[in-house]
């Protein structure tokens, strides 16, 4: 065949061919607030401080904030870097004794607490469908960088928390065509020798223009370790949450 007709024949078909942004590159941006209410303990052991009960603690107000990057390069898988904000400041009466970092605390005794357990997310993921339906599977480090703190006259029991847990992910997603509306699920995962982590969500967007959105859903996050950086944690915060949503 000759050169210069193959040529303009492949010339041709490029550009009849559409190409979007989507398929090469996209930047998907969300910002929100998740209502947390807390149940559960945490303490050095088995005996634990009730949060509600002991602590004082009651629904917070959390902010959520990612950003993910896809492209169309093989083998590379996609980032999603999230932040969450999830602490409490309270002040209780214990209804048990018990030691925490240290400390003694006395049945009966007054007590304030600072609990921090945000986190950022590192997500490394692929798409294995990419239309209506969508489906993403891949691996994700979920960073601690907080504490947990008791305090009685004037006395401190602390256990600082800043600790990688690896968990895998997925995420699944349906978009109703034509509509700009959307609903999915999306979690992490990691469970041995007893202990587990669990952070899932279920949601439904809808998109207006230009890449503007909205989400509503329900997030949860359980908590069961014997040993999280020198802490023994059974703990679940959940609640509805809203976010912004933007992409190109």
């Amino acid at each position: 065949m000759n050169s210069k007709l193959l040529a303009a024949g492949l010339t041709g078909l490029l550009a009849c061919t559409p190409v979007s942004a989507d398929m090469l590159f996209g930047v998907y941006a969300k910002a929100g607030g998740w209502s947390q209410a807390p149940s559960g303990g945490f303490g050095d052991n088995a005996n634990q401080f009730n949060l509600e009960t002991d602590l004082g603690m009651d629904t917070e107000t959390g902010t959520m904030v990612s950003i993910a990057v896809e492209h169309f390069i093989p083998l590379i898988p996609n980032i999603k870097i999230e932040r969450t904000e999830l602490s409490f400041s309270s002040a209780g009466t214990l209804t048990q004794g018990l030691t925490f970092g240290g400390v003694t605390f006395a049945n009966g005794a007054a007590v304030t607490s600072e609990i921090d357990l945000s986190h950022t997310d590192f997500i490394l993921y692929y798409e294995i469908l990419d239309n209506w339906v969508s489906l993403d599977v891949g691996v994700n480090v979920k960073m601690f960088d907080g504490e947990l703190a008791v305090t009685t006259g004037g006395n401190t029991g602390r256990t600082d928390l800043s600790v990688p847990v690896p968990m895998l992910y997925g995420k699944a997603q349906f978009e109703l065509p034509f509509t700009g509306l959307s609903a999915g699920a999306e979690g992490s995962y990691i469970g041995f020798d007893g202990d587990a982590f669990t952070d899932l969500r279920g949601y439904i967007g809808y998109e207006f223009m230009f890449g503007l959105g909205v989400e509503v859903g329900v997030r949860s996050i359980v908590i069961e370790f014997d040993d999280l950086d020198d802490a023994a944690i059974d703990t679940t915060f959940e609640g509805a949450y809203i976010s912004a949503t933007f992409h190109i």
